[in-house]
């Protein structure tokens, strides 16, 4: 596999704000993808340069209509040169129930045009005993998406958040097996597959005292996956059903912050690199972050030491298909910013 990728982009916008309350945002952007795959052995597509490009005008306005109502609507257009035309749009509404407190939701759809490599894959796998072929009118992934949300403080000192969602996945792409030709079996690239993932996210900040202030944030999350296939052909992890994190900050003065998290997530199952067929457990983990900071020129500038994954030094988290298994290292770091004025 040897491949080069270039991207070029240009992009404009305008504000226009007709009164106070009132913001209307409208732009257009363009983007133009270069892939040059003539240096793979024997090869990875049916043609060893592509090219495509993708242009998209868009319009969005904020609008505070009432003292305590907020209206977001937001609407796009998008032209991919395989692809075709794709629209995106947003709408949501938010309610101030007190001054420290908001309730909000929203809908919107939006979608994923495949990458053009995709679409004239044609590469050997497992010394030429299968083959992964692409799909040259393979139509772009959808998504429409739920939400509603709440946000708000209690007791000066006790910040809440809660969030539901709902997201529906349609025409989603795997790479799946068949019989061949090409090889005994072939890999095919091709929407085959539609999702549904629902759950649910909350988060705390708690000031404990002055100097102490305590962390927490969980997330439930599902997937129904609707299709013959298993997951592992979308060549993504599965998302973990359960994830949490418990945290504490606390600055001695006005200048150190000493902060440590810990984190849980359950198990999942990932794309097996070596052999595309099956795919591979991972074991539920937790990991545990420090990290020490202080600020000096009158906040301007600081100096952090820190540690990441403390608790394990190579636990696997995912992987993909063919390529590698990913692990998630420990990291042993010292950070310097400076802010010039």
């Amino acid at each position: 596999i040897d491949y080069r990728y270039q991207q070029f982009a240009v992009q404009y916008s305008h504000t226009y704000v007709p009164k106070e309350d009132h913001t209307l945002i409208w732009g257009i952007d363009t983007r133009f993808d270069l892939l040059d795959a003539s240096n793979a052995d024997p090869r990875m597509l049916s043609r060893g340069f592509l090219s495509t490009g993708i242009v998209g005008v868009y319009v969005q306005d904020q609008w505070r209509f009432a003292p305590k109502w907020t209206l977001g609507l937001g609407g796009r257009i998008d032209y991919e040169f395989y692809g075709g035309a794709q629209p995106s749009a947003r709408a949501s509404v938010a309610y101030e129930v007190a001054d420290d407190s908001l309730l909000y939701g929203s809908v919107s759809r939006a979608f994923q045009m495949p990458p053009v490599g995709l679409r004239f894959l044609e590469m050997p796998v497992l010394n030429g005993l299968s083959w992964a072929v692409g799909d040259r009118d393979v139509n772009a992934e959808t998504l429409v998406a739920y939400e509603l949300g709440y946000r708000g403080q209690f007791f000066d000192r006790l910040d809440l958040n809660l969030n539901l969602f709902w997201n529906n996945y349609d025409r989603l792409t795997t790479l799946s097996p068949r019989l061949g030709p090409p090889g005994l079996v072939a890999l095919d690239f091709g929407n085959r597959a539609s999702a549904t993932l629902y759950g649910v996210e909350l988060g705390a900040s708690y000031a404990a005292s002055e100097h102490v202030t305590l962390l927490a944030n969980y997330t439930f999350q599902h997937l129904d996956w609707q299709a013959s296939v298993p997951f592992h052909d979308k060549d993504l992890m599965s998302p973990p059903e359960h994830k949490a994190m418990v945290g504490v900050r606390y600055s001695p003065t006005s200048n150190l912050h000493l902060s440590g998290q810990l984190y849980y997530v359950s198990g999942t199952e990932a794309p097996r690199a070596d052999f595309p067929f099956v795919a591979r457990g991972i074991d539920p983990y937790p990991r545990l972050d420090l990290r020490g900071e202080y600020e000096f020129q009158d906040d301007s500038a600081s100096l952090a030491f820190g540690v990441r994954n403390l608790l394990d030094d190579h636990h696997p988290e995912g992987g993909t298909l063919f390529l590698n298994y990913a692990e998630s290292p420990r990291m042993v770091y010292m950070e310097l910013r400076m802010r010039i004025k």
